[in-house]
């Protein structure tokens, strides 16, 4: 990677005291609205079996149908200004979603139908708010802002699921989405606080005339060009698909199945929020510790996260499947920190321009095939089992990861 001198978080904090103050915290809330709505989402749509997948894909698809539109807004109309518009929508149809589910009888094709608004809402939010950091981050901090995000979202995915579990336990899945919905009001005043923060000197000016498809494809270009990035991403995408599987297909089934109920779906949820935590804190020390090898690592993790897709899959237990996907998150928790950074800080410094627009293939990517594995999985579980199903998605990621690793690029990150 090329450009600015890296900053260490310290660094990036004093330099960006708007991010550290404002955007890091709003971000955090954000994160943590949509961890309280997935929460009650797996356990809405484990409620309908073996056709959880379906009700799980009508979120999915939408977003992924807007990710590549929301990146190109984020560029060309401002990122804080459609997190701001998208928030808005992301509330109200929050408080749409507590009228569902306030009643466990509710039609499943109304959580599907949330599903979907959610979803198209996400993607174009998502993009947007991925994208706010490069309007305030010096280009050297960009590694440094991405991984402390990142450990605020991991904060949030150990505290939201765990949250969602003992307000289920307390006042019913309802009152989960009404605690999500008053909490989305502090991010949406922490993004307008942010409106005027000024946009990026290419901003209206792109450097990139592209308009329409093009401009919608002009990331998947960018990132072909690279060779460590173009091998990269292919693994996060897939690490994602087997791990969310797990997370909102398997879990929830195994609760229900096993007589477990909501709180300890939630826990084990938890637990794997709590792994990645602490596995993106670790980041901080690969990155610090073996700069010139970061990638590789990262990629290492991917595999070995795809090993304990297999053993929560598998989990007879509570207790087990608490602790296999604690340490599922524990090594994914390097994954999209360090390359997800790596990824974004190269695309600053080399053109800031197609900034909102690389981070939307990336979010397609970490997305796309959500709809599909959700389907695949509770397609195969119903013929054979979970663990059947949880082996094969596990094989999957190890050998997407052995073949980016068989790139001396990736090895060594270089671009050359």
């Amino acid at each position: 990677m090329s450009g600015s001198k890296a900053l260490t978080l310290r660094e990036t904090m004093r330099a960006a005291p708007r991010w550290a103050l404002v955007y890091l915290p709003t971000s955090a809330l954000d994160s943590l609205v949509e961890a309280l709505w997935l929460f009650t989402l797996g356990w809405e749509a484990s409620r309908a079996g073996s056709a959880a997948g379906l009700v799980l894909a009508a979120g999915a698809v939408p977003a992924v149908a807007f990710v590549l539109w929301g990146g190109s807004l984020a560029d060309r109309l401002g990122a804080h200004r459609v997190a701001i518009w998208t928030m808005a929508a992301r509330v109200v149809v929050m408080v749409a979603w507590a009228a569902v589910v306030i009643s466990d009888t509710a039609p499943i094709y109304l959580a599907a139908a949330a599903a979907f608004a959610v979803g198209a809402i996400a993607g174009i939010h998502d993009p947007a708010v991925s994208a706010v950091p490069q309007l305030l981050v010096p280009t050297g901090g960009l590694e440094a802002s991405t991984n402390a995000q990142r450990i605020s979202v991991r904060l949030v995915q150990t505290v939201g699921p765990a949250l969602g579990g003992v307000i289920a336990g307390w006042s019913g899945i309802g009152a989960v989405v009404v605690v999500a919905a008053v909490i989305g009001l502090v991010p949406l005043a922490g993004f307008a606080l942010l409106r005027t923060t000024r946009r990026p000197a290419t901003d209206g000016q792109l450097q990139h005339a592209d308009t329409g498809w093009r401009s919608l494809l002009s990331g998947f270009r960018w990132i072909a060009r690279d060779p460590v990035i173009r091998r990269t991403v292919p693994v996060q995408g897939v690490i994602n698909l087997t791990t969310a599987s797990i997370l909102m297909a398997a879990l929830p089934l195994q609760a229900r199945a096993s007589g477990w109920g909501a709180d300890v779906y939630g826990f084990a949820t938890a637990g794997f929020g709590g792994g990645m935590l602490a596995g993106t804190v670790i980041a901080f020390s690969i990155r610090a510790r073996a700069p010139r090898h970061r990638v590789a690592i990262a990629v290492v993790c991917a595999a070995i996260t795809s090993v304990f897709v297999v053993t929560t899959g598998w989990a007879p237990t509570a207790a087990l499947a608490i602790v296999s996907a604690g340490l599922m998150g524990l090594f994914l928790g390097p994954v999209g920190s360090i390359l997800t950074g790596w990824t974004m800080a190269t695309t600053a410094a080399a053109d800031p321009s197609m900034y909102g627009r690389v981070f939307a293939v990336l979010l397609l990517v970490t997305t796309a095939a959500e709809p599909i594995g959700y389907l695949v999985f509770s397609a195969l579980a119903a013929v054979t089992s979970v663990g059947v199903a949880a082996a094969t998605f596990g094989a999957a990621g190890v050998l997407f990861a052995g073949l980016a690793l068989g790139a001396r690029a990736v090895r060594t990150s270089n671009h050359g």
